[in-house]
């Protein structure tokens, strides 16, 4: 035994490689982890700009449907309620689609706007014409039959349907 220890005198200074201590694998692991979470953030939030944004018309559109069913299978719903609901929407998609800031304008202020803005007068009567039933039902507190109310939420539709863009 002794002549082995005799052939091999490096033993005595032998060291651990760096490379292969705790703390540096603490650290890789640290760095390792970082640089993942740090990737999946960057996969979702490209995943979250891929996704498909819903268009102000498409928006629009599914709540006047909403709308409309609600109408149809409540005839009884308030048609305060029915017209507040339906001015919000036509105010909230000419605001998006168009940016006009019409959010805070009373229906009349609306009407006067859109004539302003050179808006299409056929579009302009189509919204006359349901500000007209949205004041009987608003501000005289009648209960307006479900089919006016149908209506009127159909012409919006319609009135959304022409203005969007030829492109989509």
């Amino acid at each position: 035994m002794e002549k082995i220890a005799e052939l091999y005198p490096m033993y005595g200074l032998w060291k651990q490689p760096w490379w292969q201590t705790s703390w540096f694998f603490y650290t890789a692991s640290g760095i390792a982890t970082i640089f993942a979470l740090g990737l999946l953030w960057l996969l979702a939030r490209w995943y979250r700009q891929k996704k498909h944004k819903k268009t102000p018309w498409d928006l629009a559109l599914t709540r006047l449907a909403d709308l409309q069913l609600m109408v149809t299978k409540q005839p009884s719903m308030p048609s305060k309620e029915i017209y507040i609901r339906i001015t919000i929407i036509i105010k909230n998609y000419l605001y998006s689609h168009y940016a006009f800031n019409v959010e805070s304008k009373t229906d009349d202020e609306l009407i006067t706007f859109l004539e302003q803005a050179s808006f299409d007068h056929t579009l302009i009567t189509v919204l006359q014409e349901m500000v007209k039933n949205s004041i009987e039902a608003k501000f005289a507190q009648q209960q307006l039959d479900a089919s006016i109310a149908t209506r009127d939420i159909q012409s919006c539709i319609q009135l959304i349907r022409k203005t969007i863009p030829q492109n989509y």
